[in-house]
């Protein structure tokens, strides 16, 4: 398997990129800017369209060859230059071969003082890694999804539902494999009732098969020398879809809620809870968190330092997919965070340093190196010295380098949650009793001394949820962990996490933390000593050299990580488990039934957590998860992510089982 893709080979003629792959040019010798707003701009009517779209819903437009970004950039000036107030905009691209960075900027250098927004796409303008990259502009308020692998292969694995769609790429003579039937047929699927097209090419098979696929086609004179280009509508639909046909249907309901949520209520103010009320800010939902304690990002979220941790499976496979796009959303949003808010540090990526401490460690990061092809520049093996310059410390052994990683301070990000746009904050509020009021379409959730009420409910609140739905719904288990820390000034300090058995942090007010212990079917609520005597004795296996045998650690902090029987995350919509286990119960005869049958969920009621520890890595995708969801906007997961954590996974595995 790689997880690279391979990056376009670009040849400059006369100060124009042409591909030596397809030989053919990316944009017009005339003018490639006034080209690309002709055939996409106009040819999709955009400025009218976003004029008069509400402008509390999200703008779609899909386009298949992202190439230079030049279609991107005058869709986002247009975008730019609306009154107030205006849509949200989503502009979902799939590239097969990304342009190299150099060769980007050299191309985007031409237009430097016509498009306004072309440092903003340089900086975030992600590597040549498979799967999806969400870039975000204008205060997130504008999101570019950049799906990197061949257009047929990935984007039927996406949720999407399309307003326009930007037919680019090369010519259907140079380029054959993209200009498929199942591409139109996908369009057609995924289009919002009214959807346009538009395209540079008149190609007769390209204009018959997407008038097979149910658009209205038409002819319209071409840009510049080209004598026609081909623009429509979709005509004709058997239904609107947004979940791809390769997600099992217990995934999800049937059909969308009737009303679009405008405001959510969020239980828990942990990490999840956190990263929801992100998510659902940027997607314009308002939301008000309830905290049972006296301050958001305690308990187990509020550890001194919480690290970006990714350890690898030696071959890979599924969990390893997860893995990767969930580090790297969780990086680049922290960094996009963090970038909007300035007066408080607290993210810091200064990249992680995994160990080869032992042999199974050292045949572990050969095996990953070997077998999944990543981007040099951000996977590599560092040999003891080279290891110890990056870490800052005197290290014993090589072992992996990850660029794109580093740790948190949830006590910083508590300052940034506050300032989260929309967001209302009540902490001491226990919740009592929730249910959904079917006479005005909202939940009502009660605390002792208070009635919330609010169109849509997330559930972020860790174990506590299984008191609302039952084990079988949201099973998770408490598994206890402890932190440890020393005041070691006078020694080199660490430059970055470094990982083995455990983890050690860079120094934080004064501190180095290092741990955690897991401690299964432990509930003492406490700190304690002999699991600081744990925390050592493991660093000392590990690192050893780095803590004297003469140094007691002290007690940092504890909490109960929430985790689940299959160890992956819950994030979704609730299943309501009547109804649900009613619906397949035939499951329970014949496991291989129940296909055609779509999910029974409680109406805009989601749940985000099980993450144990791995909430700094899972949490922030799976937040997104939810509120694309809940607004029906281009999901930054695939279809393999969605039936991996989707909550009713349990119920169905209950129902084969034959399990009352």
């Amino acid at each position: 398997m790689s997880n690279t893709t391979n990056q376009a080979q670009v040849a400059w003629i006369n100060g124009q990129p042409r591909s030596e792959r397809f030989d053919d040019v990316y944009f017009s010798r005339e003018n490639g800017l006034e080209e690309s707003r002709y055939v996409f701009i106009e040819g999709n009517h955009i400025p009218s369209r976003l004029s008069d779209y509400p402008a509390d819903q999200t703008f779609v437009i899909v386009e298949t060859g992202f190439g230079t970004g030049l279609n991107f950039l005058l869709t986002l000036k247009c975008w730019q230059e609306l009154p107030h107030p205006k849509p949200r905009l989503y502009f979902l691209s799939v590239e097969k071969y990304p342009l190299r960075h150099q060769d980007l900027l050299r191309t985007l250098h031409t237009w430097s003082d016509d498009l306004p927004f072309i440092s903003d796409l340089l900086d975030q303008y992600p590597a040549a890694f498979r799967g999806f990259h969400e870039l975000l502009f204008c205060q997130g308020k504008v999101r570019l999804g950049l799906l990197l692998g061949d257009v047929n292969e990935t984007l039927p694995h996406y949720a999407f539902c399309a307003d326009a769609f930007y037919l680019d790429g090369f010519a259907p003579s140079k380029n054959p494999d993209m200009w498929q039937q199942a591409l139109f047929n996908l369009m057609s699927h995924r289009s919002k009732p009214g959807a346009t097209f538009s395209t540079f090419t008149a190609a007769g098979f390209v204009r018959r098969g997407l008038q097979e696929a149910g658009f209205k086609v038409t002819k319209s004179r071409g840009y510049g020398r080209k004598r026609d280009m081909l623009v429509g509508t979709i005509a004709k639909q058997d239904s609107e879809s947004y979940f791809p046909t390769t997600t099992p249907k217990w995934c999800f309901p049937e059909s969308a809620p009737k009303n679009r949520p405008k405001t959510a209520i969020i239980i828990g103010g942990g990490l999840a809870g956190a990263f929801c009320a992100l998510s659902l800010s940027k997607a314009g939902i308002r939301s008000t968190m309830l905290e049972q304690s006296s301050s958001i990002l305690s308990a187990a979220s509020g550890q001194p330092q919480l690290a970006l941790f990714s350890k690898l499976p030696s071959y890979p496979n599924r969990e390893a997919r997860f893995i990767l796009q969930a580090k790297d959303y969780s990086f680049d949003l922290l960094n996009s965070w963090q970038s909007s808010s300035p007066h408080t540090a607290f993210w810091h990526p200064t990249g992680q340093l995994q160990l080869a401490w032992n042999e199974k460690e050292h045949a572990r990061i050969h095996s990953v190196l070997e077998h999944y092809q990543l981007p040099k520049d951000q996977y590599c093996w560092l040999d003891a010295q080279e290891a110890s310059h990056r870490a800052g410390i005197k290290v014993s052994t090589g072992g992996l380098w990850i660029a794109r990683s580093g740790w948190l301070s949830p006590k910083r990000l508590a300052e940034a949650v506050y300032q989260i746009e929309g967001l209302e904050i009540r902490c001491k509020q226990e919740v009592i009793n929730a249910s959904f009021n079917s006479a005005n379409e909202q939940w009502h959730v009660s605390t002792q001394n208070s009635l919330y009420q609010a169109d849509m409910v997330v559930w972020a609140n860790a174990h506590a949820a299984t008191d609302f739905f039952g084990s079988s719904v949201t099973p998770s288990k408490p598994l206890r962990g402890q932190i440890s820390r020393v005041n070691l000034t006078d020694k080199q300090l660490p430059q970055c996490v470094i990982c083995g058995e455990g983890y050690l942090c860079p120094e934080s007010e004064g501190y180095l933390h290092f741990g955690a212990t897991y401690n299964l079917n432990d509930s003492y609520a406490g700190l304690r000593q002999e699991d600081d005597t744990a925390n050592a004795q493991s660093i000392r296996r590990w690192l050893p050299g780095w803590l004297d045998e003469h140094v007691i650690p002290e007690s940092a902090s504890y909490g109960f990580r929430c985790t689940t029987p299959d160890y992956h995350p819950i994030a979704g919509p609730i299943p309501d488990a009547e109804k649900f286990l009613e619906a397949f119960s035939c499951l329970r005869t014949n496991a291989r039934s129940g296909a055609h049958i779509y999910g029974e969920y409680l109406p805009n009621a989601y749940i985000c957590g099980g993450f144990g520890s791995k909430g700094l890595l899972a949490a922030p995708l799976c937040a997104e998860l939810i509120a694309a969801m809940a607004i029906r906007h281009p999901l930054a997961a695939s279809s393999e992510f969605m039936e991996m954590t989707s909550p009713a996974r349990f119920l169905i595995r209950r129902l084969k089982k034959g399990i009352n």
